[in-house]
């Protein structure tokens, strides 16, 4: 079990979690990949404050898009 109480699901189960509303399995997702994403926009824009934005940018389309997704990616 993870710290936050959400069982480590894969990424899918996670996403279709967050489009029904559920709040932990969102937070786990920001848990899992906030850092991997800040790093990587942090990496190619070389400023912090950019790559902060880059990164709530990312949420903010996953959510948007959170209900449409199927497993393995977009469609």
């Amino acid at each position: 079990m993870a710290h936050d109480g959400v069982l480590p699901d894969a990424d899918d189960a996670l996403v279709a979690r967050v489009a029904g509303g559920d709040g932990r399995a969102w937070q786990a997702v920001v848990d899992r990949h906030a850092q991997s994403i800040l790093g990587s926009a942090w990496y190619m824009l070389g400023d912090r404050t950019e790559s902060e934005d880059v990164a709530q940018e990312t949420f903010i389309r996953l959510m948007g898009k959170a209900g449409s997704w199927q497993p393995g990616g977009l469609k």
